[in-house]
């Protein structure tokens, strides 16, 4: 069997890539739900749902009130975001081989940057990557 050409870098997304954080974005959503009268969604209906950016999803779901809905989603994310987070299956062999050969990474993202490398120092793995590039860090 042949070996695939080495790559001259390696640029990932974060956000079911290499990480799981549905449970995070699922409390969060719970509460702020529950704060506004709403029934909660389980995790998997998050995972159905969540399928455009909080600028087009909150506004039908909390209507003119959609912008403090989304701030507390972001402080209760906040709070929750570190202790649900999962490395999915494989990425941090995936991480280790990719050291070993030398090849340089980095990840770049729709997550707000400051999560971003607070998940990434939390996992231990902000070592792996040249640059953490996240929503809000580029112009």
């Amino acid at each position: 069997m042949s070996r695939l050409p080495r790559p001259d870098a390696v640029l990932f997304d974060w956000d079911s890539t290499l990480v799981d954080n549905w449970g995070g974005i699922a409390k969060a959503m719970s509460i702020t739900f529950t704060e506004y009268g709403l029934d909660p969604w389980s995790e998997d209906q998050v995972r159905a749902n969540a399928k455009h950016s909080m600028r087009d999803s909150f506004p039908k779901l909390f209507g003119a009130r959609w912008e403090d809905a989304s701030k507390l989603f972001y402080d209760s994310f906040a709070a929750v975001h570190l202790d649900t987070l999962r490395p999915l299956p494989g990425s941090a062999e995936l991480l280790d081989a990719l050291t070993a050969e030398g090849v340089p990474m980095g990840v770049v993202s729709n997550k707000t940057g400051t999560y971003l490398r607070l998940e990434a120092d939390h996992l231990g793995w902000t070592r792996y990557f040249h640059r953490l590039v996240g929503a809000q860090d580029a112009a």
